[in-house]
């Protein structure tokens, strides 16, 4: 009889599944892009903030709320002035904010 084979995601078994295996790396990449977005931000605008995308120049953030949102779009210049000091945002030159409420209350 077949033995079944094993569906444990382990590090060492990320070898077998190439597709996986990249898609982990991008959302480490995506991780710690989200640090350093969160790390230039004031520390009241860095909660409730979220790095959505970076793209061709254009960083998407989402703000929970409309006054946070406004906040960052007040303060763009001197945010994407901090960011361009980091080589993986150096060529930033738009910023759009969008607002996502909070889907769940604490």
């Amino acid at each position: 009889m077949k033995e079944k084979p094993s569906l444990e995601l382990r590090p060492e078994t990320l070898d077998r599944a190439p597709v996986l295996k990249e898609l982990m790396a991008k959302a480490r990449t995506h991780q710690q892009a989200e640090r350093d977005v969160i790390a230039a931000l004031p520390p009241s605008l860095a909660q409730g903030t979220r790095f959505v995308s970076y793209r061709e120049g254009e960083l998407v953030l989402s703000a929970s709320n409309g006054p946070q949102a406004s906040q960052i779009r007040y303060r763009q210049h001197e945010l994407m002035a901090e960011l361009r000091k980091s080589e993986a945002f150096q060529y930033v030159w738009k910023l759009t904010v969008k607002v996502v409420p909070p889907r769940f209350s604490e």
